[in-house]
């Protein structure tokens, strides 16, 4: 029994035995497995942590070249970093370091049309380039990292700003301007805008009006700048009304002269104001507007005798020239006052009574002519040699057929008269004064068809003459007198009330109306049709990057302004193009602020420009406007 259990025990061990010896064979090739996996592994970790160190050296490396300059990695290929002196530098090629293989490639990158980074179908940014760092080895197994990045040229920007008067005239401008004062319409701020239309008259529309305080007419205006401000000087019934006009579209009262009576004439010259009143004692009036915008205040008064109004004072070469109403009583109309000293004025000399109103008075530029338009019958146009002041002679007269009211002698050859509605002549008469003993037609004039109370000639084109008057529906009439023989109408403007006198000054003509609640009318000759503004060229002294402009502007409603820029490396052979970078687009300015990208095609250069294009209102009452411009580039 004992036998048989030892046997049995026997069997159970060689049993065990041949299980253990199975398994060794099964786990031990398993166990050796791991531990030459767990080699490997701690190998391979080994070689990780190497190949990231290698990669990151390589990183800062690329760094530190492209920081020395845009141009130490614009050429594409495949590098390794490499020590050139003290810093590190882009060696051409592949290396291999203790087993690892290194290489940094670099390649263009290309951008759709929003900008966006596209693999293909898109435009190379030359000032973007895309860097990829691979780090590889073989042994034990294949391995590698890498890294992926851009590089901008967009480090250490600098910028290239417009915003003065002198930054702008550095430009070429057509039909624009670039001064503090070129447009009364917008707040002078050294800007580049339309220029005021000097020369057309193609697009006149009243601009503004001011309404002096009662039921009176504008008799006569006189436009003139003091202290760097425009005033409009406004006779009327009551006295005189100085008006600020810094804002045509919004004239302001300065204040007004009222201890003289009615105004009916008004000269300034520098800061010396000139009145010719219905004052009895004090016909002529010197007053100094040196102070304006306070009161103006008076140097001197003169009595021309009897008791006719002033009606019309002319003023030269230290000379006034005053014409009165029809005089009685052996009172002349015609007399010339010494006012070289205004605080002192003196009668020189008087003219034999002509019996009839002197309406207007001009002198010609030598001081040695003087022409009347009157109202005296058979000699409505008077002609006097006043090269000896203190005896006016009588050089010719020319009967006109009716009351002359207002004469124009600036063009020196020429006389242009306005007359009363005249059914046998015009109404716009034109004489030939180069001998002015002998005045002669000159052509036929121009017919009216009503009352021409005054014209003038446009001082900044002489091609131009403006007439205030009283036909329905046509109160202005712009003239072309380039050929005085042939003289052609321009423009008709309805003013809505019968007009006084007219005086132009820049871009604006200034009316005496009868509306009593318009007394002053302002026509504006309108702007060019467009204009443009190319700016002077900026060098980044070498190849730089644009990266994009900023536009501050003016833009009102109605009008429009668009720009283009243009690179190149010459600085010659200019082109300008859009945002598709072709000739055919154009950036469009927004009131404000305005930011665009300079055209990949070109935004790598060293001479860049932009060129703008301004369009006004349709009415040609507004102009858009450049304030300033800032370029944003790398070096």
């Amino acid at each position: 029994m004992q036998r048989r259990t030892i046997r049995q025990q026997l069997g159970t061990t060689l049993v065990e035995v041949l299980v253990a010896i199975a398994l060794s064979g099964i786990v031990l090739p398993v166990l050796a497995t791991a531990l030459v996996t767990a080699h490997a592994g701690r190998a391979t970790s080994v070689q990780s942590i190497q190949a990231t160190s290698l990669l990151h050296e390589a990183e800062n490396a690329v760094r530190d070249v492209r920081e020395k300059g845009w141009s130490n990695v614009t050429t594409n290929g495949t590098y390794h970093p490499s020590i050139s002196g003290s810093t590190w530098a882009l060696t051409s090629g592949s290396e291999s370091i203790n087993g690892f293989t290194r290489q940094i490639v670099i390649s263009d990158v290309q951008r759709d049309s929003s900008l966006a980074i596209v693999n293909s179908g898109g435009t190379i940014d030359p000032n973007t380039k895309h860097v990829v760092i691979t780090v590889s080895w073989t042994k034990p197994t294949n391995a590698s990292v890498s890294a992926e990045s851009f590089l901008g040229r967009w480090q250490k920007n600098a910028a290239w700003a417009q915003s003065t008067q002198t930054d702008f005239t550095g430009g070429t401008l057509t039909n624009t301007c670039a001064t503090t004062t070129c447009d009364q319409l917008l707040t002078p701020n050294n800007n580049v805008q339309l220029a005021d239309e000097p020369a057309t008259w193609q697009l006149p529309s009243i601009i503004g009006s001011f309404d002096i305080t009662g039921s009176v007419s504008g008799l006569t205006v006189y436009e003139a700048t003091v202290n760097s401000v425009p005033y409009a000087f406004v006779g009327y019934s009551g006295g005189l009304a100085i008006i600020n006009v810094s804002n045509p579209a919004a004239p302001t009262l300065t204040t007004t002269v009222t201890a003289y009576g009615q105004v009916n004439g008004v000269f300034v010259v520098g800061t010396t104001l000139y009145l010719a009143t219905s004052s009895n004692t004090a016909e002529l009036v010197t007053m100094t507007i040196a102070s304006l915008p306070t009161a103006p205040t008076q140097q001197d008064t003169i009595n021309l005798g009897g008791t006719e109004d002033a009606n019309t004072v002319f003023v030269s070469g230290g000379f006034a020239y005053v014409g009165k109403t029809a005089a009685g009583g052996g009172s002349n109309e015609f007399y010339i006052v010494n006012v070289s000293t205004p605080t002192n004025i003196t009668q020189t000399s008087t003219f034999t009574r002509l019996g009839a109103d002197i309406n207007s008075i001009c002198v010609n530029a030598a001081g040695t002519v003087a022409y009347l338009a009157t109202a005296q019958s058979g000699a409505q146009l008077r002609i006097l040699n006043i090269s000896t002041k203190t005896l006016p002679i009588n050089d010719a007269t020319v009967n006109l057929g009716v009351t002359a009211n207002k004469l124009d002698c600036s063009s020196g050859t020429n006389v242009y008269i306005a007359t009363q509605a005249n059914g046998s002549a015009s109404e716009v008469r034109v004489y030939n004064v180069t001998t002015p003993t002998a005045p002669t037609a000159v052509g036929t004039g121009f017919e009216v068809g009503s009352n021409v109370i005054g014209l003038d000639i446009d001082p900044n084109n002489p091609n131009y003459l403006i007439l205030a008057t009283q036909a329905s529906t046509k109160q202005a009439i712009i003239l072309n007198i380039s050929t005085p023989a042939s003289i052609t109408l321009v423009n008709n403007v309805n003013v809505g009330s019968n007009l006084n006198k007219v005086m132009i000054n820049g871009a604006f003509a200034y009316f005496g109306s009868t509306n009593t609640s318009q007394e002053l009318t302002i026509l504006y000759t309108g702007y060019r049709p467009s204009g443009t503004f190319e700016s002077s060229t900026f060098d980044a002294t070498a190849n730089a990057g644009f990266n994009h402009l900023v536009m501050n502007a003016t833009v009102p409603a109605g009008t429009t302004l668009t720009f283009q820029v243009g690179a190149n490396s010459t600085n010659s052979g200019w082109t300008y193009e859009g945002s598709d970078g072709t000739s055919g687009t154009s950036y469009t300015a927004t009131n404000g602020t305005t930011t665009v990208s300079i055209p990949l095609n070109i935004a790598s250069n060293r001479y860049f420009r932009y060129k703008a294009t301004f369009a006004p209102s349709a009415n040609g009452q507004l102009t858009p406007a450049i304030n300033d411009v800032t370029l944003n580039y790398s070096p």
